[in-house]
């Protein structure tokens, strides 16, 4: 008597209603379809952050902290948390007049995270005066894996306040103030690469099987064959190491500052174009 009641309910146990078993299939299906649903967008996210991470961005505005008269200030930044190489800019003709010289030619091959530098263009009165509403600059530039980007700023000043002397003292500050900025500007015009602090310092060493990289702060990047190492005053290229932007050689406890290393390397591609 008791085997039977046991069967009759282990009989009942396995004898599902197919209505349940297809509601609990659906209900499976709909949680993985959320499961990869949610998964794609984490991994989505990830690989959004992971960009970020490893990406570059310059970002060109009007400094407003500069309070002169007859000229304006635009800095130049990389904001973003990768260094940039290969920088150009293109600025249409007709603005280039209103930038003291600069031609926008140059192309910085290397531009690290938070380097910045400065251009000095005419004041936001002559500028209006001028007639333009904006002035529009685009940047061409990669990141290390090669990735290209282009942004278009459209430097705009209408909303920044017109600064205005009233006394000869007042102007007479504007101007040392502009000498002042002029003098601390570590610029070059024309056809030559601007430099970005006083003092040039190496920011990064890659060395590779055959040969080893200097990335200077001044834009300059030198390729070195590993066989020319001591002619630019090294022993061991494994032993050298960044120190403060020198250059330090543990093998034999040398320092050499950024500007010994850089003008070796340039008499090195002298002597070895003659």
């Amino acid at each position: 008597m008791d085997t039977n009641i046991t069967s009759s309910i282990l009989s009942d146990f396995t004898m599902t209603p197919e209505w349940v078993t297809a509601i609990a299939t659906i209900i499976l299906v709909l949680a993985t379809c959320i499961y990869v649903f949610f998964s794609y967008k984490l991994t989505k996210e990830t690989i959004k952050l992971r960009e970020v991470e490893t990406s570059p961005f310059i970002s060109i505005i009007f400094d407003i902290s500069f309070q002169a008269v007859s000229h304006s200030k635009i800095i130049i930044k990389n904001i973003g948390k990768a260094p940039a190489y290969d920088i150009s800019f293109k600025v249409d003709e007709k603005y280039l007049s209103h930038f003291n010289g600069y031609t926008f030619e140059n192309t910085i091959e290397y531009f690290a995270p938070e380097q910045e530098f400065f251009i000095l263009a005419n004041g936001f009165n002559n500028l209006k005066e001028a007639g333009f509403e904006s002035i529009p600059i685009t940047v061409h530039y990669k990141s290390k894996d090669n990735r290209s980007f282009t942004e278009v700023f459209n430097l705009r000043w209408q909303h920044f306040k017109y600064f205005e002397k009233d006394t000869l003292e007042d102007i007479k500050k504007s101007f040392d103030d502009l000498n002042k900025e002029i003098k601390e500007l570590n610029t070059t015009v024309k056809n030559k690469k601007y430099f970005v602090s006083n003092k040039l310092s190496v920011l990064e060493i890659e060395k590779k099987d055959d040969y080893v990289q200097f990335i200077f702060s001044n834009g300059e990047i030198c390729k070195i064959n590993k066989k020319f190492i001591a002619d630019i005053g090294f022993k061991n290229i494994e032993n050298v190491d960044i120190d403060d932007g020198d250059i330090q050689d543990y093998s034999t406890r040398t320092k050499f500052t950024a500007e010994e290393v850089f003008s070796n390397i340039m008499n090195l591609k002298l002597s070895s174009e003659e």
